[in-house]
């Protein structure tokens, strides 16, 4: 696969009234997370955070993204690429989720980007998607095996009493819908449906290229399980890893929705409602340990924003804009 143009990819102008209503969304969520959580609490919490157990949460963070990169270079057979070209997306990818209201629009642009750039990119959306299928459906067994483990306790807790679907679900249910139609009108154009399903279709029936890809969205999963784990543990010991894997399955599966800034503010709010009302962890330390998240997290996200940078300062220097 050739390369089409040497420049940096470039994107349109936000909406200002959707960051508006973004900013909105994270200062409530905050708002309602510091009535919950005196704040003057998490710093006591965090200087007792044991550093080595950060510092691999962000190697098995670091792990991740290049693993991420590995299967879009298996899934995209044949095309001759380095990997480190599909890195650059991935972090790119990272670092525009810092701004887009849910990682499910950072994902499409960062494969509409890497087609703009090298080509394919209806072949591009399905890998993407194939890839996002096969991620959420190792998480969801995760998810299952520990609510199975837990599903007495919750019950018990009376986790289930309260169950029920009500405005506010509903309203959620109807912002994921018109997020889920933006990014397809986004789309248009880029991709037809039946050509979409064409692709999958054949990548799914390469069984051999399916198990492999699949093995390492396994790896994926378990190291982003593992690294939730050890991040909540470095604070707080008595934290269980079935229990922790069960919540945070439901955490990352709501914030799949178009929440804020990449979910800040609503992450932490979820975390409460889930870990320490549900799970029975100290609001506090959930709290620090959300805070913790953040430090690999930006890590990322700068590493992909320094990159882009680097590339734009090259282009402009040798005239390929």
């Amino acid at each position: 696969m050739k390369e089409k143009s040497a420049g940096a990819v470039t994107t349109k102008r936000s909406n200002p009234w959707l960051s508006l209503l973004k900013a909105a969304i994270a200062v409530t969520a905050a708002y309602l997370v510091f009535r919950k959580v005196p704040f003057a609490s998490v710093g006591p919490v965090l200087a007792e955070c044991r550093l080595e157990l950060l510092a691999l949460v962000i190697v098995m963070q670091l792990s991740t993204t290049v693993a991420q990169a590995y299967r879009w270079k298996l899934f995209l057979r044949g095309s001759g690429l380095p990997l480190h070209k599909f890195l650059y997306f991935v972090f790119m990818g990272l670092f525009v989720n810092t701004f887009l209201p849910t990682s499910l629009a950072a994902d499409a642009m960062k494969v509409v980007a890497f087609g703009r750039k090298y080509g394919g990119t209806q072949e591009n959306i399905g890998i993407a998607l194939l890839s996002k299928l096969q991620g959420m459906m190792v998480q969801l067994a995760f998810g299952s095996i520990g609510f199975f483990i837990f599903a007495r306790e919750l019950k018990a807790k009376g986790a289930f009493d309260h169950a029920r679907l009500d405005g506010r679900a509903v309203a959620v249910g109807a912002v994921a819908l018109c997020a889920g139609a933006a990014v397809l009108w986004a789309l248009r154009g880029k991709f037809s449906p039946r050509r979409l399903l064409g692709i999958i279709w054949d990548l799914a029936r390469d069984r051999s290229l399916l198990a492999r890809t699949f093995a390492v969205s396994f790896i994926i999963q378990s190291l982003s399980s593992l690294s939730l784990y050890f991040l909540i543990f470095s604070l707080y010991p008595p934290a269980r890893f079935w229990e922790i894997l069960f919540l945070g399955t439901v955490v990352q599966t709501l914030l799949i929705l178009p929440f804020g800034f990449g979910g800040v503010g609503v992450r932490e709010y979820l975390n409460l409602l889930l870990f320490t009302d549900i799970g029975g962890i100290p609001a506090d330390t959930i709290l620090a340990a959300s805070f913790l998240g953040y430090i690999p997290w930006l890590l990322m996200a700068l590493i992909g924003g320094a990159w882009m940078a680097l590339r734009n300062w090259r282009s402009v220097g040798s005239g390929r804009v």
